[in-house]
């Protein structure tokens, strides 16, 4: 598990900056580069759009989470991005449909 400090850089959003705000300490697990660019892009484009009441952890689980909330509140792009990160979490997690 690893820490924000331990990220890279460019994969810096929003989720951090909220969880700064509020005193909180997330989640890290290997999630790859492809899951935690579509993080990025999800919570910056839709923090308090469509993320509001997501934690902002990096892990599948979380990710899963972040999707559901983009399909439920977000746009049709939201819904998009919704669907590429959970190809995303189950390319991951070894259930991609064959």
């Amino acid at each position: 598990m690893s820490t924000a400090a331990d990220i890279d850089e460019r994969f810096l959003c929003q989720a951090e900056h909220r969880a700064r705000q509020r005193g909180r300490t997330l989640k890290y697990d290997d999630i790859g580069d492809g899951l935690m660019a579509l993080r990025k892009e999800a919570w910056d484009k839709y923090d308090l759009r469509a993320l509001w009441s997501v934690r902002g952890d990096a892990t599948l689980s979380a990710m899963r989470g972040v999707a559901r909330a983009l399909r439920l509140n977000g746009d049709l792009e939201a819904a998009y991005l919704a669907a590429a990160i959970l190809r995303e979490v189950e390319r991951r997690s070894g259930n991609a449909a064959r």
